[in-house]
């Protein structure tokens, strides 16, 4: 399966979670890229989306863009994580990915969108543990019960 993930996150949380926005150089000055790349764990690459009408249509008055960025994943790190979920591999951990996932459970809140292109979020789920994002995760990416999902804190 294709999937895709965006994240949303508090934008003065990031750094809790081992995100860096990626500048490029230019005559000794730094800047932005356009759109804004972020790092985490310093290999997965995330993409600032800028069009939030589909994330705000699912989130409401909760996604105030002057407070929360939202990042779609950009690396193969997604598919590679579908494989061991399905190929029933005990360590999730080996995943970079997974283990940032994991790590967003120390900020106050986020929101984690898994799904299909042209599909749409039919189920919502709220996490406090990792047990619990685990058993989501692992739900939605098997191939037996594939879900398009939502899952926030």
């Amino acid at each position: 399966m294709s999937f895709l993930l965006d994240i949303v996150i508090p934008k003065d949380e990031m750094n809790k979670v081992g995100l860096e926005e990626q500048l490029i150089e230019w005559g000794g000055v730094k800047f932005s890229q356009e759109p804004p790349k972020y790092i985490g764990n310093k290999e997965l690459v995330f993409e600032e989306l800028t069009n939030l009408k589909y994330h705000c249509g699912l989130l409401g008055n909760d996604l105030d863009v002057e407070k929360y960025s939202v990042l779609i994943f950009k690396g193969k790190e997604l598919s590679e994580l579908e494989f061991l979920v399905n190929s029933r591999a005990e360590d999730l951990r080996t995943n970079q990915l997974f283990v940032f996932l994991e790590s967003l459970l120390t900020v106050s809140n986020f929101y984690i969108f898994l799904l299909r292109e042209d599909e749409v979020i039919k189920e919502r789920y709220a996490v406090e543990r990792e047990e619990e994002l685990r058993t989501i995760l692992c739900e939605s990416l098997s191939w037996d019960t594939t879900k398009d999902i939502l899952i926030f804190k």
